[in-house]
């Protein structure tokens, strides 16, 4: 039982660093010292905070938050060895009803496909850590099914129906990716010990983090997988393991671990390849995620409660802590300013905190990365034609519910119809009368206004009178003759 054996290192690790009032499940074993990081002030109460214990749970060990108001939490139902996973509904920001999920020891890692869809993580105990993929449907967790090849499973992330799973092998050799679309899983060794978490940055393309080496040392680690296919891993000294890893876009992104003094640790993945390293003093990071292109949150465990910082353009700043929790494991955000951390307090409960920000915009698409203003037109292109469609046919009703008001006929109409709406044959029907003669203007010139006259408008002149003619007859006689 892996699982089992992983929490006794951390435990192992954590008496070491109890002096230090730093403990937590997700110690770092390895790594060079961290570059020099920003002073930072005292812990400060958390703002905007509802936190709430959940009976029956013993730890929260993931959380996905689909749309506003609305997560999944998982987790084990107690913190004893064995114990059934469990998952919770949060709807409307209310907590709902514990879920035991038979066939699990643990749940782990969630992440949603759809406002309805989420899928989950996590191992059998009873069956030598055999995997365990669990769906779950409108918060209700479905039979859980067995992954061959893969030992226990904590970290999952999807885009649409394809998700990369993060975990360890069922013999605790090294650590695997598993690349899952519905059909079967396809199991990869990708570390020398176990992956922790995986995020997607497309359909294509995702990242699994985790940590290779041997205790006390080891390193973080890193695996780039495209259209399901690991390529070549990266490490890290600077942390023991990388936790977790959010992306504010393609190229850009932040892990967390702890370097081998127990100290938070944010990790830069930029254009490809791993690169600043920035401490948050007097904390261990577990989970990260980022809501903005700019703005990223990540928690763990504070001195002695949990805590969450806000990191912005890379940079952390302040930690606060939330009394009445132990630590952090995970987090998610719904929306920029609304986010959910889930953990424990004591080791005996699991708590979910409900974190209201401030300051905190520019919302991005579910994988993190800017929302393409092209695809967002396209996928909103249907919505306009129907309502464009739709008001046309309204201006339609309209314009021909007022020709019939006005007794107009419509200009469907085949004809014109009798008293009795028989048809009449336009054949049949007497011509229309003719128009009146023009007038003809009298014939003369036109009055004497001043205007010069064309001569060629003029009407002709009247004809001569005819000739007098002299009657026939004989010449009258002339005298002398």
């Amino acid at each position: 039982m892996r699982a089992v054996v992983t929490r006794l290192v951390r435990l192992a690790s954590a008496a070491a660093l109890l002096g230090a009032g730093i403990a937590g499940p997700n110690l770092a074993r390895a790594a060079s010292p961290a570059a020099p990081a920003p002073s930072h002030p005292q812990y400060s109460q958390a703002p905007g905070i509802e936190l709430f214990e959940v009976p029956g749970t013993g730890d929260f060990r993931g959380v996905a938050c689909p749309y506003d108001g609305t997560c999944v939490v998982t987790g084990v139902a107690t913190s004893g060895p064995n114990a059934p996973g469990v998952v919770v509904p949060i709807v409307d920001g209310k907590v709902g009803a514990v879920q035991q999920v038979a066939g699990t020891s643990e749940v782990y890692g969630v992440a949603c496909m759809s406002d309805e869809d989420c899928l989950s993580v996590g191992y059998d105990g009873n069956k030598s850590a055999l995997g365990q993929l669990v769906p779950i449907t409108n918060g209700v967790p479905g039979s859980a099914r067995p992954v061959s090849g893969a030992g226990a499973l904590f970290g999952i992330d999807c885009v649409d129906q394809t998700c990369m799973l993060a975990g360890e092998d069922p013999n605790l050799q090294y650590g695997i990716a598993v690349a899952y679309n519905g059909s079967a899983p396809r199991v990869q060794q990708v570390g020398s010990r176990n992956m922790w978490q995986a995020h997607c940055l497309s359909i294509d393309d995702c990242l699994v983090v985790g940590e290779g080496g041997s205790p006390p040392n080891g390193a973080g680690i890193l695996v780039p997988t495209h259209q399901g296919t690991a390529g070549a891993a990266q490490s890290t000294t600077a942390v023991g393991g990388l936790f977790d890893i959010g992306c504010v876009d393609a190229l850009h992104c932040l892990g967390v671990g702890n370097s081998p003094a127990g100290v938070g640790q944010v990790v830069s993945y930029d254009d490809g390849g791993l690169g600043a390293v920035t401490a948050v003093p007097a904390t261990q990071l577990h989970g990260i995620t980022c809501q903005t292109t700019t703005t990223c949150i990540a928690v763990g465990r504070g001195a002695p409660n949990g805590i969450y910082v806000v990191i912005k353009d890379g940079i952390p700043g302040d930690v606060h802590t939330v009394p009445g929790s132990a630590q952090f494991e995970d987090v998610a955000c719904a929306t920029p300013d609304w986010c959910v951390a889930v953990g424990n307090v004591g080791g005996e409960t699991g708590v979910i905190a409900e974190i209201e920000l401030t300051g905190v915009d520019e919302p991005t698409g579910s994988t993190g990365a800017p929302s393409d203003p092209l695809e967002e037109f396209w996928s909103i292109l249907p919505w306009l034609i129907a309502i464009l469609g739709g008001l046309g046919l309204l201006i339609g009703l309209i314009y021909f519910g007022l020709r019939v008001r006005a007794g107009l006929p419509s200009q469907t109409d085949s004809g014109p119809s009798g008293s009795d709406g028989t048809p009449i044959d336009p054949s049949t029907l007497p011509p229309p009368p003719l128009p009146p003669p023009a007038e003809v203007p009298p014939l003369g010139p036109p009055p004497d206004d001043g205007t010069p006259i064309d001569p060629s408008t003029l009407p002709p002149p009247p004809l001569p009178p005819p000739a007098e003619v002299p009657p026939l007859g004989p010449p009258p006689a002339t005298n002398g003759s």
